[in-house]
């Protein structure tokens, strides 16, 4: 009983060693994952959105005095919507992955 408790304990643990920054999905495209890795080591990240069809990502940082309120959630999701000329989705929070929607599928086109 007592070794099975521990091998639980263990996969738990090496479970949790590897796991992304922020609490980020790990198959993330590249690019969007260092962006957010990025996002997260700032000392105030606020929002971090990504485009609807999942290419493009912006980034909101606020001194945490200010930013206390999350009434500026849209008027970040306008700001983002101008910088990428076309709607945002918030997927992160306060340096925490917050999104709980799908991701998008990866395709790979064949060479040639």
């Amino acid at each position: 009983m007592i070794r099975c408790m521990a091998l639980s304990v263990a996969v738990v643990l090496a479970g949790c060693a590897g796991e992304p920054p922020g609490g980020r999905p790990s198959d993330l495209p590249p690019r969007l994952a260092a962006g957010f890795d990025a996002w997260t080591r700032r000392d105030t990240p606020l929002y971090f959105f990504v485009s609807r069809d999942w290419r493009r990502f912006s980034a909101e940082y606020c001194d945490a005095a200010i930013c206390r309120d999350d009434s500026k959630r849209t008027v970040n999701l306008a700001r983002c919507a101008r910088r990428l000329g076309e709607p945002c989705v918030i997927v992160g929070e306060r340096g925490r992955w917050t999104y709980r929607g799908p991701l998008p599928q990866r395709t790979s086109a064949a060479p040639g």
